[in-house]
């Protein structure tokens, strides 16, 4: 069935039994049937990417958990962010850490992505200093973790509140 119908006059493409013509049908376009495809080929892709997604994001929460428990905590303050790309109308941000490691040696440490306009939240940090915790790996310091949650002007704040603090 369809909603459309023909208008008076226009062409049709019609399919018939030439040995019972009084059976015959219009050919339907092959755009119905896409539209028909789509919704369970949407449908599946959620069902096994939304596992995927899940598992990845809670071994990123017990790795950051354990570090946070047994890693080294280093004081750092914000010298960049820089924009990693998106979805239309809002970028990704990874937020870029100076600290001395416990070696006495300057690091610069890359935050997770973060998802927000980071780059108004932040846009004072040569004027003032932003400190932001890093958890670094005893074992391994190239495992970190840097932890920008306790920046309630990111985390928390609406896109007119950032504005108007970077005014």
């Amino acid at each position: 069935s369809s909603s459309e119908y023909p208008v008076l006059g226009s062409k049709e493409e019609i399919a018939y039994n030439p040995n019972r013509p009084d059976q015959a049908k219009a050919v339907e376009s092959t755009g119905g049937w896409i539209f028909l495809l789509l919704f369970p080929l949407l449908g599946t892709a959620v069902v096994v990417l939304a596992p995927i997604l899940f598992i990845r994001s809670s071994k990123r929460s017990q790795v950051i958990k354990n570090l946070i428990q047994i890693g080294n905590k280093v004081s750092g303050v914000i010298v960049r962010v820089k924009s990693v790309g998106g979805p239309k109308g809002r970028n990704n941000y990874k937020i870029i850490v100076s600290g001395t490691d416990n070696t006495g040696i300057v690091q610069e440490y890359t935050s997770d992505p973060v998802s927000s306009y980071a780059d108004l939240a932040v846009i004072d940090f040569r004027k003032n200093p932003i400190p932001v915790d890093i958890y670094v790996n005893p074992i391994d310091p190239q495992r970190y973790y840097v932890d920008i949650s306790s920046m309630p002007d990111l985390v928390s704040l609406s896109r007119d509140a950032l504005i108007q603090l970077a005014k």
